[in-house]
Parts: C-alpha cells; structure tokens; sequence
C-alpha cells in the first residue's frame, strides 16, 4: 500500500509535465522559431539528458553490445517518434497547445485500432465506447471557435491525429523491444532519443532547411520545453515500474488538462480558451481513459 501514492504521484507528474510542454513550444514558435527548429532542440535536450544518465548511472559503453535486434527495434520507435514530434510542433504553430493536445491524446484510439489490425486482439464494448466519446469530444474541439487566435482550419487537424498515430506505432514498437530484448529502459530511450534526432536531422537535409538553429528569443521556451519533456518520459517509466499500466496512462493521460489550463493562464494574446475547448478536452480525456482501462 506504500508503494500507491507513490504510482499517483509520478503519474501526475508525467501529465503535468507534458501538459506544459507544448505551451512553451507555441512561446517558442511564436518568437520566431519553427516547427522543425522547436523538435530539434526539444529532442536533442531529452537526448543529452539520457545520455548523460546513462554515463553516471550506467555505462554508455554498453550501447555497443546491444542486440542487432534491440537496436533495430527502437531505431523504427524513435523513426516514428519523430514523426509524431514534427506533426505535433506544427499542430501547435497550426491550432493551438490546447487544441493540439486533446488530439494528441487520442494515441490510445490508434493503439487500439493497431492492436485489432496486426495482433487480432478483439475490440470490447468500453472500448467502442470510449472511441465514441473521443470522436464526439473532437467533434466539440473543432467547433469551438477556440485555439489559436490566428484562426485555423479543421483540416489541420490532421497534425494532431497524425502525431497521435506515429506515437502509438512508436508505443507498440518500444512496448516490443522492451518486452522481447534484454535491453535496460534507460539504454531502450537513449537509442530511442538518438534515432529521433537522427531522423530529424535526416529530414531537415531533405528538406534543405539550413535555419536549423532557432532565434535567441525563441531557443530558451525550446530548451524548457524539452526539459518538460525528458522529465515527464522519466517521471512516465518510473510510473510505469510501480502500477499498473491502465492507472499509469489514465492519469498521465491528464495532460490535454493540464495544457487547457496553462494555456488559458499564459497564452491569453495567443490562444482563445472557450468553454467548447474545456468540454472537447474532457471527453477526450474521459474516451482515452474508458479505452486504458478496457
């Protein structure tokens, strides 16, 4: 029983922590940085912090004798977590933190539906419920006059959704790796974080996209951001090691909340909170929690 605050705690943390991170990223772009420049310094930040908890609390020597398999694995995770980072920055530039994150937050949905797909698992009542909610909670998101004061479209919805499908590929990929190798969390997210910023930079030489390195203003709310977001991956697996999953992603699942509020408090020249938003935002919630815990 000593162990369950303790399970709540680092959940809540994980939400909060991603719930603010997509509120510095908006303060980001709107001081001038982009979409790409925004994903590169918050995924390089996450990626200098792991590997420096790995070279105090283990031995970065030790990436070198993964698995070919291991290795493989969570290069394809971290592959299609940055696809989900760069549709999620410019579904922030494009709607809005608060909007972006409730569509973020339908990852679950798109787990369910891969899980259907390729491993034939059946689909339970609660579980269509809960996609019931979702769809009808976006429904209220994307008529609610609210997000970005710049106005936007609902197609451009699809950066949201978009990042909640890479993200819940890259779940199911890392969900593997970490199941079926040998790998420790700690070296599964450093590979991860690498081959995230990899592809990231591999885009940006497709892309020809030379400003790679944002504007002073615009650098610091990145770094921040990408510090949220380290911490709320550590906070996440630390939760992950004390409770069950359905608890875990029910309540690290907050975060669209979390970003509603701040966004209300810090972003009020940039973004229109209504009360459509906040009622959007919470069937999102309630649909992805009633599918975690199906």
């Amino acid at each position: 029983m000593g162990l369950i605050p303790d399970v709540y705690l680092f959940a809540l943390l994980a939400a909060l922590f991603w719930g603010a991170s997509p509120v510095l990223t908006k303060s980001g772009i709107v001081r001038g940085g982009t979409s790409l420049q925004g994903s590169l310094v918050v995924v390089a930040v996450g990626t200098i912090c792991y590997f420096a908890s790995l070279a105090v609390l283990g031995d970065v020597t030790d990436l070198l004798s993964l698995s070919p398999i291991a290795v493989l694995v969570f290069t394809s995770s971290g592959a299609a977590g940055a696809v989900a980072w760069m549709a999620s920055f410019t579904g922030v530039d494009r709607v809005g933190a608060s909007i972006n994150s409730a569509g973020f937050n339908t990852h679950p949905l798109f787990a369910t539906v891969i899980a259907l797909l390729f491993l034939g698992e059946a689909m339970s009542l609660q579980t269509t419920f809960g996609i019931v909610v979702i769809v009808v909670g976006l429904t209220v998101v994307a008529t609610s006059k609210g997000g970005d004061k710049a106005g936007w479209d609902i197609a451009e919805l699809v950066f949201p959704l978009s990042a909640a499908a890479a993200y819940a590929v890259s779940n199911v990929v890392r969900r593997y790796g970490l199941t079926r190798t040998s790998v420790t969390t700690l070296e599964a997210i450093t590979v991860n974080a690498i081959a995230t910023l990899a592809a990231l930079l591999v885009y940006a030489a497709v892309a020809r996209d030379r400003q790679l390195v944002p504007p002073v203003d615009a650098l610091r709310p990145f770094i921040w951001s990408g510090l949220l977001s380290a911490f709320a991956l550590f906070f996440l697996f630390e939760a992950f090691a004390r409770g069950s999953v359905a608890i875990v992603s029910a309540l690290s699942g907050l975060s669209p909340v979390v970003a509603t509020v701040v966004s209300a408090v810090v972003l009020t020249d940039i973004e229109r909170v209504t009360l459509g938003i906040a009622t959007g935002v919470s069937l999102v919630v309630c649909g992805a929690t009633l599918i975690t815990l199906a």
